[in-house]
């Protein structure tokens, strides 16, 4: 009698390789500004953004309503209820795959750790998270 397969042999993947699919943030790594998923569809529902004093605050990929992307900006993501702001260099690929919902994770990297990373590489600089009813509208 053989024995039943569980579902993550059944589609021929192993807890080793799911934990590859997606990058995870921990204090004791070195530094990234983003973590991605590479699941062939993503289903990742939240955003981390972890700020550089280790606070973190998750949103639902359900209430993006809109993103933005000004390379002498930053990112602009817009919530039902929140605006998101990411300030830094190189961030047309986190850009690209924010669109997609393939970014799991946003870290803001601090002054001295901003400052080691290399050029070829994204650093976040400055992450901000507005509540809308608390954000004057524009005119």
């Amino acid at each position: 009698m053989t024995e039943p397969l569980n579902i993550l042999s059944r589609v021929n993947r192993s807890k080793d390789t799911i934990d590859d699919d997606l990058d995870v943030y921990a204090d004791s790594d070195d530094y990234r500004a983003f973590g991605y998923s590479r699941k062939p569809v993503s289903s990742d529902p939240m955003i981390n953004f972890i700020d550089s004093t280790g606070n973190q605050s998750a949103f639902a990929y359900g209430h993006l309503y809109q993103t933005k992307f000004d390379p002498s900006e930053g990112i602009t993501i817009e919530f039902t209820e929140h605006v998101v702001s990411i300030r830094g260099r190189r961030l047309g690929e986190a850009f690209a795959k924010l669109v997609s919902q393939r970014v799991v994770f946003v870290a803001e990297a601090d002054r001295p750790t901003a400052v080691l990373v290399p050029d070829d590489l994204p650093v976040v600089t400055r992450l901000e998270i507005a509540d809308k009813k608390e954000r004057p509208s524009p005119r």
